[in-house]
């Protein structure tokens, strides 16, 4: 199973550092609405009209969220 610091540095290598949304979902394998119920408690920066997350908060809410080896 992966830690959270190596979870941190695939989210940097394959979506950035500081990923939106829509990146998110692409990293995450779903939609929109699992997305947005995923990153429901992930502090985020508004940029525009759109959200962006550190990968490391993302990685934190994914390591949480493993049971098993596995995302739920």
């Amino acid at each position: 199973m992966a830690d959270r610091r190596q979870i941190t540095q695939d989210i940097k290598s394959e979506i950035g550092n500081f990923p939106n949304l829509s990146a998110v979902c692409r990293y995450l394998g779903c939609g929109y609405e699992k997305a947005v119920d995923y990153l429901r408690d992930v502090p985020y920066i508004k940029d525009g009209k759109e959200k962006r997350y550190l990968a490391i908060d993302i990685a934190r809410m994914i390591s949480e969220k493993m049971v098993g080896g596995r995302f739920q």
